[in-house]
């Protein structure tokens, strides 16, 4: 009997998968809630009382791609597809963001504008990944594609058996980034070891995700409901009010920031776990009573384009309400023109325009990029050009408005 690959075996249907789905649009919204910034109090969220914002999203992102991990192709067919499909379009979106970002820069527009250079463009993106301020989610996609790339040599080099071990090796990979994390007092400052920090943290979770759809989840799936989220809700809630620990894991710096209480290395592997493991059963629980929904289907199988364009829609916004302010207009009550010009994550002063912000912010992407894909290549090509060049001359409007 020929041998069945891990690959083969955790291979699962995304059609099929509206518990995942929920999980990634779970995770999509709080990222793009997470960024939103009104300049003061942080946009109101049930879930940060157990789960604060940064401790659970990348890594339960890199959970879920495991979970869904198919090797279907040979080694080299399977990394040209992942250039092509997934860091082709990745440099793309970084070089556009960056002509916006320096335009934002000489028209005078914003301070956190910044130079296209060569590193920008090919270096940063892999390493500290906030090159252009407005597209610093970025850096998600091009860790992912290397974490999809070495697991599928990994598994090659496994022959194709469901093995453990990967599991165990990287959670020891893992366990040593964190430790060594934390005694650098909270990070080190140089991009390159944080990249492979980065990448021996993250690469537990995917292995994680593989070995659970394998071995775990049909004899633990039935204990994953309502139920079994509220207990580890409350425990967690109250282990953090006991304590006075406050867990906040900047994943893309590799900074595991201790407020009040110093937190042990140990946190940054404990929260997403815990954070996983409570959405996977609330996710089950609502599956069942959503059913297969063509807009969770929709936002679901799209997160990437709200990764590569919510925290551009911010600026755009902001920008808009600061021409109108800087000509006495009153736009926005709250409005900042002082925050606006430093912060590429303000949103405005106003609580309740930064929630329709970030929605809008997650609907507008996923909206006008499923549909512009939908057309032929060439008239896809026009189109995001189009859009670019509409930007483009948005911004230089906005410089004469602003002068």
């Amino acid at each position: 009997m020929a041998q069945t690959t891990i690959a083969q075996k955790s291979s699962a249907s995304k059609e099929l998968n509206t518990s995942m789905l929920i999980m990634q649009c779970i995770g999509i919204i709080s990222v793009v809630f997470g960024h939103a910034d009104t300049g003061g109090e942080d946009i109101p969220n049930i879930f940060n009382i157990a789960f604060p914002y940064y401790s659970w999203h990348m890594p339960m992102f890199i959970f879920i791609s495991g979970y869904f991990f198919n090797r279907t192709l040979n080694t080299k067919d399977y990394i040209i597809k992942k250039l092509r499909t997934h860091l082709l379009p990745a440099f793309l979106v970084n070089a556009v963001c960056g002509l916006f970002s320096f335009l934002i820069l000489i028209f005078g527009l914003a301070d956190y504008g910044r130079p296209i250079t060569f590193q920008s463009l090919f270096v940063t993106p892999f390493t500290l990944g906030d090159q252009f301020r407005i597209n610093v989610s970025l850096w998600f996609i091009f860790a992912l594609v290397i974490i999809e790339i070495l697991a599928c040599v990994m598994d090659r080099l496994a022959h194709g058996k469901a093995s453990p071990i990967y599991l165990a090796a990287t959670f020891l990979t893992c366990l040593y980034c964190c430790i060594r994390i934390y005694y650098d007092h909270n990070g080190t400052r140089d991009e390159f070891i944080n990249a492979l920090l980065r990448l021996g943290y993250l690469m537990f979770f995917f292995w994680l995700g593989i070995c659970y759809r394998q071995y775990a989840e049909p004899h633990i799936k039935r204990f994953l409901n309502v139920k079994s989220s509220l207990v580890i809700f409350s425990l967690q809630a109250a282990f953090l009010g006991i304590t006075g620990y406050k867990i906040t894991t900047n994943v893309r710096d590799m900074n595991f920031i201790p407020i009040t209480v110093p937190n042990g290395f140990w946190v940054a592997i404990v929260a997403p776990i815990t954070a996983t493991v409570f959405f996977l059963g609330l996710s089950y629980s609502l599956s069942k009573y959503i059913g297969s929904s063509r807009t969770l289907a929709i936002l679901g199988r799209n997160t990437k384009y709200v990764v590569y364009y919510h925290q551009l829609c911010f600026v755009l916004f902001s920008i808009a309400v600061a021409v109108l302010s800087h000509k006495g207009v009153p736009a926005l009550p709250g409005f900042s023109l002082g925050e606006m010009r430093v912060n590429a994550y303000y949103t405005g002063g106003n609580l309740a325009v930064t929630c329709v912000v970030a929605i809008f912010s997650i609907v507008l992407p996923v909206v006008l990029c499923r549909w512009i894909d939908k057309q032929k290549k060439q008239t896809a090509f026009i189109l995001y050009a189009s859009i670019s060049l509409l930007i483009v001359l948005y911004l230089y409007i906005a410089h004469l408005l602003m002068r």
